[in-house]
């Protein structure tokens, strides 16, 4: 089980494109009980495999609770244990190398840094530089994200500006195409990077879980959740009951298998238009067809004929290959 927990809300910036809407008056976090006990209730579904990713706002802002955090996850044989940070504390090589050390021996086995235009309006690339140095100096994985615009530098970009530091590194680059979601939202419309026709691919945020600043919980990674993506709230719910919800969700499962350019035909014959080139991604895509759903009878009506064709087109399958097994055996 990959599960994300978002420790806070609270971010020392408020960057225009946050999709989160975090910042710094932003109270809403989980405890140290709580998420150790979330931890809990995942590891005892799985004997193995426990992937924990702890993100924010800024997790950094909660140092204390981090550490102690990481090292539960650890107890509990996390597979791997992941941070995000926006690199804002990295102001001296010493102090980078201090801080990264104490997550180190408490477990933590990979980080990754949010790199973009906004995010360098307020932290300086040299920040970036040295927490990257001090990250790659204790062996822990590092991973960049960068969430790129229309005419915006490019994570190919970044790469180059990090190039004399990642020479015979083995790193993780992640290009991310800005939603128009939480703040974004408010950004001139000319500056999302839309693609051509409906993008085509897979939901891969679909399967991971997150548990939010609030405790609700969703079965998806990627910010701008619609209210359909979430299966309850872990302060009321258990961990293993939510995860059955969304393992047993007839949409969920067909948009997994599917992605969400099968369900446009439904939502069109239902007399909800799509408009096929203003999407920048699979994600986008997926979260304007959810959002109709929860705000149209006609949006929830194709959500669930579009449902109801896949599982019934499986069924014919199923028969299928089920007469010709019978046939093989005569």
């Amino acid at each position: 089980m990959n599960l994300t927990l978002g420790i806070t809300n609270r971010c020392n910036y408020d960057c225009k494109h946050c999709g989160v809407e975090s910042g710094l008056h932003d109270r809403r976090r989980l405890t140290v009980e709580e998420m150790k006990d979330y931890i809990d209730q995942a590891a005892a579904m799985q004997d193995e495999g426990l992937k924990i990713s702890i993100t924010g706002g800024e997790p950094f802002l909660c140092f204390e609770d981090v550490v102690e955090i990481i090292a539960h996850a650890k107890t509990k044989k996390a597979q791997r244990i992941g941070l995000v940070t926006n690199c804002h504390w990295a102001t001296s090589y010493d102090l980078a190398i201090r801080k990264l050390k104490t997550l180190q021996q408490a477990g933590l086995s990979a980080i990754s840094f949010s790199v973009d235009e906004f995010h360098l309006q307020n932290v300086p690339i040299e920040n970036v530089r040295t927490a990257f140095r001090a990250a790659a100096d204790l062996d822990i994985y590092v991973g960049i994200k960068v969430v790129v615009f229309k005419d915006s530098s490019r994570a190919a970009d970044f790469a180059r500006e990090m190039q004399d530091l990642t020479l015979g590194r083995t790193i993780s680059i992640e290009e991310i195409p800005c939603l128009p979601v939480g703040r974004a939202r408010s950004l001139p419309d000319e500056m999302f990077l839309y693609t051509p026709g409906l993008p085509q691919g897979r939901c891969h945020g679909l399967g991971g879980f997150v548990v939010e600043c609030d405790g609700t919980f969703f079965t998806c990674c990627v910010p701008g959740w619609p209210k359909r993506l979430s299966c309850g709230n872990a302060r009321h719910q258990s961990i293993a009951d939510m995860v059955d919800h969304a393992s047993n969700t007839s949409f969920l499962l067909t948009m997994r298998a599917n992605g969400p350019a099968y369900f446009v035909p439904f939502f069109e014959e239902a007399g909800v238009p799509i408009a096929r080139d203003r999407f920048v991604s699979e994600c986008h895509l997926c979260q304007t067809l959810l959002t109709a759903a929860d705000e149209s009878p006609q949006g929830e009506a194709a959500l669930q004929a579009a449902s109801q064709a896949w599982f019934a087109k499986q069924a014919d399958m199923g028969n299928a290959l089920s007469v010709i097994a019978e046939l093989v055996c005569e």
